[in-house]
């Protein structure tokens, strides 16, 4: 995998918030979906920042518990996403014999909360 997948995270601030990613490898045909990548063995870390080159950052937690079918999940606690105050960007990246990869990608999408 060269390049990043892209998706847009939604978070509503004050919630707890947690994303599931499914990685798999090339479509057979145009009927199949592709193999789930066994992910055992990589070390996983997400970010999310007000911009790319930003120094503010909230580390997401990481939920690996099901690599070897491909999944890989993040979250932000409650009283994180409380302390955001504007979108951002995010990206999963791991780490695996020395070669680190970039697996997905994308803006942090905030929703303010009403009920405090």
């Amino acid at each position: 995998m060269s390049t990043p997948g892209y998706c847009d995270l939604h978070i509503y601030r004050g919630d707890d918030f947690r994303a599931e990613f499914h990685f798999a490898g090339p479509r057979p045909n145009a009927w199949t979906d592709g193999a789930p990548i066994n992910l055992t063995g990589w070390s996983f870390a997400a970010q999310w920042r007000s911009a790319p080159d930003s120094e503010e950052s909230v580390d997401f937690s990481i939920d690996a518990s099901f690599a070897a079918s491909g999944e890989v999940a993040i979250s932000l606690s409650e009283s994180q996403t409380a302390a955001l105050d504007r979108d951002g960007w995010f990206d999963l990246q791991a780490v695996k014999s020395g070669e680190t990869r970039t697996w997905v990608h994308g803006r942090c999408l905030l929703t303010k909360d009403v009920t405090r």
